[in-house]
């Protein structure tokens, strides 16, 4: 975690703080990616340049959120990666966050960063290098969150935390209160609308983030991967993890055939640029 957070602090001190986050590069000119994901990647970039105007106050304020998990880190990640959240709440997606932070935060407490060089890293005012210094946090979050069941496990590990004493269990129970709501059907307009909790989005999010340490292709990245012998062209839809190093293998969107699950050493950027 140090050496990451030491490579976050060079690229925020040499570079623009925000520059070392992993996101799809472009489609290639010319191609049918280009046609539909053109109108996906400019709204990304206009999105991220908003990040990139963040005053010297936004970026102490997302700085100091980071550091916090669960659920203050939860919304520090909303905010950098909103369009993860679009076509959902973003609070759905905030919440589904704090529900990974937590199982992480419950089962491996060892990915938990150190308290006192959090701080000293808070003090910079880069939330990039904090962001770095959670690498280990971020991957265990992914992990958690894409097992089945995790909902339902998340639920069962606060019922356990809120029954205690103190801020944590206080904290715990209005997560768990949370859920609960989230997960209720409601009427609108007369019609009943099924609860939900966006894990779609804060899987993305998530693949985003360990991909910025870990050198792989983020969700949306323009690939060729290869299927049944042959080349297609596709669009990373999820990245799956192994305990350490990069996507062991990734879902691919294949124009006109639906999702694949490719090994990460048969995919390919199309056009043979990079992740930036």
């Amino acid at each position: 975690m140090e050496q990451q957070a030491a490579d976050g602090l060079a690229v925020a001190e040499g570079a623009h703080w925000s520059d070392w986050y992993a996101q799809p590069p472009a489609p290639p000119a010319g191609t049918w990616w280009e046609a539909t994901h053109a109108r996906v990647w400019r709204r990304r970039q206009k999105e991220w340049s908003r990040v990139r105007r963040w005053t010297e106050s936004m970026l102490t304020h997302h700085t100091r959120l980071a550091a916090n998990p669960p659920a203050n880190r939860a919304w520090h990640l909303v905010d950098m990666f909103p369009e993860a959240g679009e076509s959902h709440s973003g609070r759905q997606t905030q919440l589904a966050l704090a529900l990974g932070f937590v199982l992480a935060m419950h089962h491996q407490p060892k990915v938990i960063p150190n308290p006192v060089m959090l701080d000293e890293l808070v003090a910079t005012g880069y939330p990039s290098v904090v962001d770095a210094m959670c690498a280990e946090l971020d991957r265990a979050a992914r992990r958690h969150l894409g097992a089945t069941g995790a909902v339902t496990h998340a639920q069962d590990v606060l019922a356990g935390l809120a029954s205690g004493d103190g801020k944590h269990a206080r904290l715990a129970a209005h997560l768990l209160h949370r859920v609960e709501q989230a997960l209720q059907p409601s009427d609108y307009r007369g019609y009943t609308v099924e609860g939900f909790i966006n894990l779609d989005g804060a899987l993305d999010v998530l693949d985003l983030l360990v991909c910025s340490t870990a050198d792989g292709h983020p969700p949306g990245a323009c690939v060729v991967a290869v299927v049944d012998g042959e080349q297609a062209e596709g669009a990373v839809d999820r990245c799956l993890w192994g305990p350490i190093g990069a996507p062991t293998s990734y879902v691919i969107r294949v124009h006109g055939s639906g999702t694949v699950t490719v090994p990460a050493d048969q995919v390919t950027l199309l056009g043979g640029g990079t992740t930036t």
